[in-house]
Protein backbone atom coordinates (compact mmCIF):
# COMPACT_ATOMS: atom_id res chain seq x y z
CA UNK A 1 0.00 0.00 0.00
CA UNK A 2 2.61 2.38 0.62
CA UNK A 3 4.45 1.53 -2.52
CA UNK A 4 1.18 2.32 -4.44
CA UNK A 5 0.61 5.49 -2.45
CA UNK A 6 4.41 6.76 -3.50
CA UNK A 7 3.79 5.77 -7.07
CA UNK A 8 0.41 7.69 -7.02
CA UNK A 9 2.33 10.90 -5.45
CA UNK A 10 5.03 10.77 -7.69
CA UNK A 11 2.43 10.36 -10.75
CA UNK A 12 0.21 13.62 -9.49
CA UNK A 13 0.16 16.17 -12.26
CA UNK A 14 2.81 18.99 -10.29
CA UNK A 15 1.15 22.31 -10.72
CA UNK A 16 0.92 25.39 -9.38
CA UNK A 17 -2.09 24.73 -8.29
CA UNK A 18 -0.75 21.18 -6.37
CA UNK A 19 2.95 21.88 -5.18
CA UNK A 20 1.36 22.19 -1.26
CA UNK A 21 -0.46 19.53 -1.59
CA UNK A 22 2.04 17.40 -3.00
CA UNK A 23 4.79 18.66 -0.29
CA UNK A 24 2.56 17.52 2.18
CA UNK A 25 1.96 14.31 0.19
CA UNK A 26 5.42 13.43 0.65
CA UNK A 27 6.17 14.55 4.01
CA UNK A 28 3.11 11.37 4.73
CA UNK A 29 5.24 9.03 2.74
CA UNK A 30 7.87 9.83 4.72
CA UNK A 31 6.45 9.48 8.21
CA UNK A 32 4.89 6.19 6.63
CA UNK A 33 8.42 4.96 5.68
CA UNK A 34 9.60 5.23 9.20
CA UNK A 35 6.64 3.80 10.60
CA UNK A 36 7.57 1.02 7.79
CA UNK A 37 11.01 0.55 10.11
CA UNK A 38 9.50 0.44 13.15
CA UNK A 39 7.39 -2.38 11.82
CA UNK A 40 10.27 -4.20 10.66
CA UNK A 41 11.93 -3.33 14.25
CA UNK A 42 9.07 -4.94 15.92
CA UNK A 43 8.82 -7.96 13.81
CA UNK A 44 12.49 -8.46 14.28
CA UNK A 45 11.71 -8.75 18.37
CA UNK A 46 9.36 -11.02 17.80
CA UNK A 47 6.53 -8.74 19.50
CA UNK A 48 3.91 -9.68 16.95
CA UNK A 49 0.82 -7.77 18.11
CA UNK A 50 2.61 -4.35 18.12
CA UNK A 51 3.35 -5.77 14.55
CA UNK A 52 -0.17 -6.46 13.61
CA UNK A 53 -1.27 -2.92 15.26
CA UNK A 54 1.89 -0.83 13.70
CA UNK A 55 1.49 -2.28 10.06
CA UNK A 56 -2.68 -1.78 9.95
CA UNK A 57 -1.80 1.72 11.31
CA UNK A 58 0.73 2.09 8.47
CA UNK A 59 -1.87 0.72 6.07
CA UNK A 60 -4.51 3.00 6.63
CA UNK A 61 -2.25 6.01 6.36
CA UNK A 62 -1.51 4.50 2.69
CA UNK A 63 -4.96 3.81 2.17
CA UNK A 64 -5.71 7.96 3.24
CA UNK A 65 -3.11 8.72 1.26
CA UNK A 66 -3.95 7.18 -2.27
CA UNK A 67 -7.36 8.79 -1.70
CA UNK A 68 -6.02 12.38 -0.87
CA UNK A 69 -3.73 12.10 -4.49
CA UNK A 70 -6.36 10.25 -6.02
CA UNK A 71 -9.05 12.97 -4.86
CA UNK A 72 -5.99 15.95 -5.84
CA UNK A 73 -5.81 14.44 -9.41
CA UNK A 74 -9.52 14.45 -9.98
CA UNK A 75 -9.74 18.00 -9.08
CA UNK A 76 -6.45 19.17 -11.21
CA UNK A 77 -8.43 17.34 -14.35
CA UNK A 78 -11.74 19.05 -13.35
CA UNK A 79 -9.68 22.44 -13.20
CA UNK A 80 -8.00 21.29 -16.95
CA UNK A 81 -11.27 20.36 -18.25
CA UNK A 82 -12.36 24.17 -17.58
CA UNK A 83 -9.88 25.86 -18.69
CA UNK A 84 -10.48 24.12 -22.02
CA UNK A 85 -13.76 24.92 -22.50
CA UNK A 86 -15.44 22.53 -20.11
CA UNK A 87 -14.43 19.17 -22.36
CA UNK A 88 -12.93 16.61 -20.35
CA UNK A 89 -9.85 14.01 -21.47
Amino acid sequence: AVDTARVMVARAPKGKESQEEIKMFETELAGMSTALQDVKASMAKENFPETQRNAKAVQTKADDLKNQVQAAIDRYQELKAKRKGGRKK
